[in-house]
């Protein structure tokens, strides 16, 4: 069942759920007026909602496509000088589009943060409630005040909290919590946080190098807080209803069932191997473990957070609701 945006458990029979909610993408695909129109912006100079250059969409047109404006910068040749302001660190000099690939190029040339970790921004700031046309020094002191970024380096300090966890994956020989050469080891499957710590989690392209990665999601769900959130980027298939297992671990042993695929890792010269590339089936297996999820894509001319194959995802933990006691509350005279 899709209800704004969001993926709920509604059945013991995932794939049966996976291809209903796939068939309702494709139907939102073929007849755009059965989703809402964009989410209204609440930057301090509002847009209408009719402005094609700026949205942030929790239903969309399951498309890659890219827009007139990204086709007007390709046009005229690669590299191309496009302004836009860091919701990150404030940079606001402009980035430098060196690739076709939008999401991971377009690159802060002082945070380092992508377009794609732009997006995942201005996705938690709208999930806080607060504009995702802002940045991150700008709204520091509303923001969840425990987050857990699975990075270090520039873009996961610029996140100017009461509480801020960076850390990395090290090695299978570190242990969680620990620091090793200034730098925190945290195995996702087996994080040292306690029940309920934290507020936000954020990981940008971490859960497709994990070899289980819903049994990680299970941990991440274990140390949110009730309401907390996990925003999260992944490699995605929009249009299939099963994942692409690429790789699994049995026993130790490592098994391969597609040709390797390694993705950049500045920790590891040979880069990091891609165990799963997901689908409509992430949604309704993170759904099981209890959690809300939605998705979202950012576009933004002023930010500079452009081209259509960037998704972002949220799952939160729901909030404890209180319940009313059986008995009626007895009054003394």
């Amino acid at each position: 069942m899709i209800e704004s945006g969001s993926y709920r458990w509604r059945s013991r029979r995932p794939l049966a759920l996976a291809r209903k909610a796939l068939s309702a993408a494709v139907a939102v695909c073929r007849n755009p007026s059965v989703y809402s129109a964009p989410l209204e912006s609440v930057d301090a100079r509002p847009l209408a909602d009719s402005d094609p250059l700026e949205r942030l969409e929790t239903e969309f047109p399951m498309t890659e496509t890219l827009g007139s404006y990204e086709r007007d910068l390709l046009r005229g040749g690669l590299p191309v000088r496009v302004r836009g302001e860091c919701n990150v660190c404030g940079h606001g000099a402009g980035f430098l589009l060196r690739s076709e690939n939008f999401r991971e190029d377009l690159v802060c040339p002082r945070c380092k943060a992508s377009n794609r970790k732009r997006q995942v921004v201005a996705v938690l700031l709208s999930e806080t409630g607060l504009p995702w046309q802002g940045s991150l020094a700008r709204h520091a002191d509303r923001l969840p005040q425990t987050i857990w970024v699975m990075e270090t380096g520039p873009f996961a300090e610029a996140f100017d909290v009461q509480r801020l966890i960076t850390s990395e994956y090290l090695s299978a020989d570190h242990v969680s919590g620990r620091s090793y050469g200034g730098v925190r080891h945290e195995d996702v499957m087996a994080p040292s946080f306690r029940d309920e710590s934290l507020d936000a989690v954020v990981s940008c392209d971490v859960f497709e190098h994990v070899p289980d990665p819903y049994a990680a999601h299970g941990k991440v769900f274990r140390c949110l807080k009730p309401g907390g959130i996990h925003v999260f980027t992944v490699p995605f298939h929009e249009h299939t209803a099963r994942d692409e297992v690429r790789a699994t671990v049995d026993n130790g042993v490592h098994r391969y069932h597609l040709p390797k695929i390694y993705h950049g890792d500045p920790r590891r010269a040979a880069g990091a191997l891609v165990y799963r590339v997901f689908s409509i089936e992430m949604l309704t297996t993170l759904a099981r473990l209890g959690y809300e999820v939605k998705l979202a894509r950012v576009h933004s001319v002023r930010l500079a957070m452009l081209g259509a194959n960037a998704v972002v995802f949220v799952a939160r933990k729901p909030a404890r609701q209180r319940t009313k006691s059986l008995d009626p509350v007895k009054k003394t005279v």
